[in-house]
């Protein structure tokens, strides 16, 4: 269960990427093209080789987006290349549980850190390393860094409905839904 956005202060969900600059980002990049841009660009691309299936899934992250549940921000690689990989998981709040900036939150947790890519090939195919950790100390000191990370990175989620609903592929797949 996601704990309500409204008593959390955000999203229960909040993704931070960062966009990888290889060569061919930094010529693009160089000829006028912006990050975000080329990063919308990418996923337009990758949306038109989605299946039935994976639009369909597609659209409730679009939905989760739109409900306030996941945002999404970008940061930007002029900032220090962004190539961390974590997440802290909290168990939900109780009712009527309030924690203010200098209260400590007991709530069980877990963090998970390390190199595993958020993709197929991450969790199939590579060799990686991670620590989990159910320490609430160790938990609150990367949900700090995090929230410090979240900060200086750029909103996303706005877009990327966009990009979605802007999408030929998605569009026909939901007239094709729409149908059935």
């Amino acid at each position: 269960t996601l704990a309500d956005p409204n008593n959390l202060g955000h999203a229960p969900l909040r993704i931070l990427m960062g966009r990888q600059t290889n060569r061919e980002t930094t010529d693009e990049i160089q000829e006028g093209k912006s990050l975000r841009e080329q990063f919308k660009s990418d996923l337009e691309e990758d949306i038109e080789s989605l299946n039935n299936a994976q639009l369909g899934r597609l659209e409730r992250l679009r939905d989760f987006i739109a409900d306030g549940l996941v945002e999404v921000r970008v940061r930007n690689p002029e900032n220090g290349y962004f190539h961390a990989k974590g997440a802290a998981f909290r168990a939900p709040p109780e009712e009527g549980d309030s924690f203010g900036p200098d209260d400590q939150d007991t709530r069980p947790s877990a963090t998970i850190v390390g190199s595993s890519n958020f993709s197929a090939s991450g969790h199939r195919n590579n060799i990686e390393l991670n620590l989990t950790s159910r320490d609430p100390h160790q938990t609150r000191a990367f949900e700090e860094w995090y929230d410090n990370q979240w900060a200086n990175a750029e909103e996303f989620s706005e877009e990327i409905i966009n990009v979605i609903e802007d999408s030929s592929q998605y569009q026909d797949w939901k007239e094709e839904q729409e149908e059935d």
